[in-house]
């Protein structure tokens, strides 16, 4: 690999323009050398930068942000990881369910940890190729389990059934989820506890 490589052949393979190259230069991102009146960019430290963000993206080569990956991810990940649209990712983002950071040109960066501690926690959101969600959840029933166990028609009946057996529920993102071990003991005794329903 060469130490140092010119100005041209760095915005080339970055496939930006002359103008956007010497930016770079100009904000300190990578060190560079002038030799004989002509500028060189030190290979070590660019590759140290391109690591280190995810912004710019090498016409030919490795992606960016390699140092970055084990720890973050972009907004685009979590869209393609989830299988959901980019407006779905920046509700999830604004929300707060996720620790998240500020980098370079308005990128957000999502912490990798506080992401798969969100995603344990919930059940609405699938991985497109992975573990299923809700990991740290205890055993557990949806509403639409527990309506189809009740031959309920609505929604609003199971609501009434946790008022009045004040089963334990969990709050998974923007559903509840009722814990199946306290369903299923108060069900198997529903025949000395008849529900005005049944």
């Amino acid at each position: 690999m060469k130490k140092s490589f010119s100005v041209k052949e760095m915005y080339t393979m970055l496939g930006i323009s002359k103008v956007s190259g010497y930016d770079l230069i100009k904000q300190g991102l990578f060190d560079v050398v002038v030799i004989a009146k002509h500028t060189r960019v030190l290979t070590e430290s660019f590759e140290k930068w391109y690591a280190n963000q995810f912004y710019y993206h090498k016409v030919n080569g490795e992606s960016p942000g390699q140092a970055l990956r084990n720890k973050y991810l972009t907004k685009k990940e979590l869209q393609n990881i989830l299988g959901i649209a980019k407006s779905t990712a920046e509700d999830l983002i604004l929300s707060g369910r996720f620790k998240t950071e500020p980098a370079d040109h308005r990128l957000t960066l999502i912490s990798r940890k506080s992401f798969e501690r969100w995603y344990s926690g919930q059940v609405r959101y699938h991985k497109v190729n992975g573990e299923p969600p809700g990991k740290r959840l205890p055993p557990v029933y949806s509403q639409a389990e527990v309506r189809k166990i009740m031959g309920y028609n609505h929604r609003n009946d199971v609501y009434e059934l946790i008022k009045r057996t004040h089963i334990k529920t969990y709050h998974s993102d923007s559903n509840i989820m009722i814990d199946k071990l306290e369903f299923d003991t108060w069900y198997k005794n529903r025949k000395t506890n008849k529900e005005p329903s049944d």
